[in-house]
Formats: structure tokens, C-alpha cells, sequence
């Protein structure tokens, strides 16, 4: 690791120089990018109580530029793929979390504070994209596809970190100022969510809440569906409020209910618990 700032930056602008480019539509992967996500995973685990790597990698839109177009065609390579899951799990992970769970009164971490947080929501548009999902949802449906006598413990920590990193994706706070949107505009968040809908999220996470085999995954999942409807308020759940699409409608319900399914879940095993 380097000890001056300034190679130190010169070294991650070098590192997401290393990543890969575009060529028109598609993007070549470097030789180098595994190496290149390493270090700078390296650098994250080390950075300041300002969090200036994750700035730094911020102002380098590293995540709109290199890591969501490495995603859509690495899932072959699955080292790479791993390591991409787990910087961006990094990258997005909530501000206050980077704080040490608590927003800091000193003027200068506070303002690092700020521009931590006005990154991920630059970060949550990014992330409103199909292929994407589609991505995650394939490689997440193809590992559970796997028995348990036929999954790895690199396998179960694959989906877990997929499902955290949509987790914090999905609990970055809407940008009010910045989205600009009326009340009939659909907001950031709603893209997400129609993108999991495209891609088959919803039906993959109503399987993970009602899979007896994968009850590991419960509470990732219930956090998931918990901020998915983190916008809604029971009375449109119902059908009451002004009307919205079908799709929209029939989406969201379906979710509203596999939450209620978790729930009784997790009630029927502490009431086997308590009979033990």
C-alpha cells in the first residue's frame, strides 16, 4: 500500500484504467482487472476515517463506467465475478455504515459524510438497468438450481453477497432534489423495481421465502421485499388509492404477500422453539 496521497490516487486511477473499455456497445475486459479489483479492494479495507477511497472511486464513476458493464459479461468468469460483486457490496454499502453507525458532528468527516451519501444515490440510477438483474437473477437461479450436497460454501457466499448488494442498493434514499420528478413521474427506486420484475427477480425471491431448503437466505430476502416497498403504503397494497397499472399492482401485491409468508415462518419456528 502506498503512503502518499497522491500516488496513492495515481495508483487507482491506474487500477480503473485496468479494468477494460468500450468498443461501440460492448465491453472488453482487461487482463488486468482482476488484479486491478484486488487492489482496490485492498485500498477500501485501509481507507481513512473520510472514507477517501470510496470518494475517490466515486468522482472516477468506476461504478456506472467499468463495474456494472464488467458484470453484464463476466459471469463466466467466475473469480471475476465474485470480486466484482464484492467491490461493488463494498461500494454501496450505507453511509452511515462507512461512519461507524453514527452521523459524525465533526464538520469535515460530515461533509465526507455528504458526498458518500450523494454517491450512492448517483449509484442507485445506475443500477436501474435489466440486463443487469438479469445477470444476478441467472447466476443466483442457477446456483440454487444446485442441491446442497452439490453447492460449495463459495457458492453460498455468491448468493448471499448478490442478495446484500441488492439490499443496499434498494436502501439508498431517493434523490428528491435531484430526480426532479412530479407525482406522476416514476421515481428511481420504481425503475429498479420494474427492472427485477423484467429479469424474474420477483418470482426467485417468492421462491427463496418459501423454500424450506434455503431458509438460510430468509432474512436477506425479507430485507429485499422490505425495501422494495419502502414507497408504498398499505393503502395502495390494497388496491384502494387512485388506480396504477395492473402490472404494478399485481407486482407489488405479490411481494406485500411473501413478506406475510416470512413473517409466519419465522413465527412457526419460534413457536416450535418455545414447545422444545
Amino acid at each position: 500500500m502506498l503512503a502518499d496521497p497522491t500516488l496513492r490516487y495515481a495508483d487507482i486511477q491506474a487500477c480503473c484504467s485496468c479494468l477494460g473499455f468500450r468498443e461501440g456497445d460492448t465491453y472488453k475486459i482487461d487482463t488486468d482487472a482482476e488484479v486491478s479489483i484486488r487492489t482496490l479492494l485492498r485500498y477500501l479495507r485501509n481507507e481513512t476515517a473520510e472514507c477517501d477511497i470510496r470518494r475517490e472511486l466515486g468522482q472516477l464513476r468506476i461504478v456506472s463506467s467499468d463495474l456494472i458493464p464488467l458484470l453484464r459479461c463476466c459471469s463466466g468468469n467466475k473469480i471475476l465475478f465474485e470480486l466484482v460483486i464484492r467491490l461493488l457490496m463494498n461500494l454501496t454499502q450505507p453511509a452511515i455504515v462507512c461512519f461507524r453507525q453514527e452521523i459524525p458532528k465533526d464538520r469535515d468527516l460530515y461533509s465526507a459524510y455528504l458526498q458518500v451519501d450523494d454517491l450512492l444515490k448517483s449509484y442507485k440510477k445506475d443500477f436501474a438497468d435489466e440486463e443487469l438483474f438479469r445477470v444476478l437473477c441467472n447466476v443466483v437461479g442457477s446456483l440454487l438450481d444446485r442441491s446442497w450436497e452439490e453447492r460449495s460454501e463459495e457458492d453460498r457466499l455468491l448468493i448471499e453477497r448478490i442478495l446484500i448488494l441488492m439490499r443496499n442498493v434498494l436502501h439508498i434514499a431517493p434523490d428528491v432534489v435531484g430526480e426532479q420528478r412530479t407525482d406522476e413521474d416514476v421515481s428511481v427506486h420504481d425503475q429498479i423495481l420494474w427492472a427485477m420484475h423484467l429479469s424474474g427477480w420477483d418470482e426467485l425471491l417468492l421462491f427463496l421465502a418459501n423454500s424450506d431448503d434455503e431458509q438460510m437466505f430468509a432474512f436477506h430476502t425479507l430485507e429485499i421485499i422490505s425495501l422494495m416497498l419502502r414507497e408504498q403504503v398499505s393503502f395502495t397494497l390494497s388496491g384502494n388509492s387512485i388506480p396504477v397499472t395492473e402490472k404494478a399492482f399485481l407486482f407489488f401485491k405479490r411481494n406485500y404477500v411473501c413478506i406475510h409468508m416470512i413473517l409466519i415462518c419465522t413465527m412457526d419456528d419460534k413457536t416450535s422453539q418455545d414447545k422444545l
